[in-house]
């Protein structure tokens, strides 16, 4: 089993809760353009409790893969560890209405040590939930308006043709803001447990992995192979997306690698390890929200 990154994980829940996000998005297009406001209310509560609790969930598998990998590494063979945790892409739970609860119940069940400031964490997501059903309600609106300037001026064929547009176009839109916002949740909880000190033992820091395509871009390819300490300022900007739609990823550097790659100081300290084009490494112009994802969960900004 080769062993999978931060984000592929994250992306695997986003796919799972797929068709419930497509369902809400449709009422809520739905009801926009048939301007009733019940339903209206009714579409953006949903959205909101479903973004609430996909996030939440994310969060919660992202430290209980940290802590999975550490125990593995601290008690078993590093390969061991990477089996671990890659087997965790079929044990990633849905989050349905009903299940939620009992969801998270059994993953601090067998895992207690990852429970810690979780109620914090959940009105955390309660807000993000609330503000990325916004978000992606504007995207709508924005999209509805240039839709009814182009009936006016006769540019689309008939209402059914307009409204099958209008839920290509958001639904595209919507599914960026969707998928980097579980991406982020499930990488902040990751980034959270690693700063724990029984996880650092072990798990001494994170490496930068782009993805390496013919369209990479060029400031996110120069990225690819940096290796820091977990507390290091660099992950301030490289610890999480550097631009919208971005595939780059980072994975934990144990201590294991950092031992038989040489990246240990003399104090036994994971050094910092810059690639070497890092100077022409950064976020995309305008993005704002290249930062430890923690930090900006926390902060409320994915722009």
């Amino acid at each position: 089993m080769s062993l999978l990154h931060l984000d592929e994980e994250a992306a695997r829940l986003a796919e799972k809760d797929a068709k419930s996000f497509d369902a809400v998005l449709n009422r809520l297009i739905g009801a926009r353009v048939a301007q009733d406001a019940d339903a209206y209310r009714s579409a953006m509560a949903d959205a909101a409790e479903l973004f609430e609790r996909v996030f939440s969930m994310a969060d919660l598998l992202g430290r209980r893969r940290i802590q999975m990998l550490a125990d593995r590494a601290e008690h078993d063979a590093p390969v061991r560890a990477r089996m671990a945790v890659a087997a965790l892409a079929g044990e990633t739970p849905l989050v349905p209405r009903v299940e939620f609860k009992e969801a998270v119940a059994d993953i601090l069940s067998r895992r207690p040590e990852i429970s810690t400031g979780w109620k914090a964490t959940l009105d955390v997501y309660e807000r993000r939930g609330i503000a990325v059903s916004r978000e992606m309600d504007v995207a709508v609106v924005k999209r509805l308006g240039e839709l009814v300037a182009q009936a006016i001026d006769g540019r689309l064929p008939s209402p059914r043709v307009a409204v099958q547009e209008l839920r290509d176009w958001s639904a595209a839109q919507a599914d960026l803001i969707y998928t980097m916002n579980v991406k982020t949740a499930y990488s902040a909880g990751a980034w959270q447990r690693l700063e724990d000190p029984a996880v650092a033992r072990v798990l001494l820091g994170m490496k930068f992995v782009s993805a390496l395509m013919v369209t990479t871009r060029p400031n996110h390819r120069a990225a690819h192979g940096l290796v820091a300490p977990t507390d290091d300022l660099l992950w301030n900007v490289f610890g999480g997306h550097l631009g919208w739609n971005c595939h780059c990823t980072r994975r934990e550097v144990s201590v294991y690698e950092a031992k038989r790659m040489g990246w240990l100081d003399a104090q036994g300290k994971l050094r910092t390890i810059l690639p070497p084009s890092f100077s022409k490494a950064g976020p995309d112009p305008g993005f704002t929200v290249s930062t430890r994802p923690d930090r900006a969960v926390q902060g409320g900004g994915l722009g």
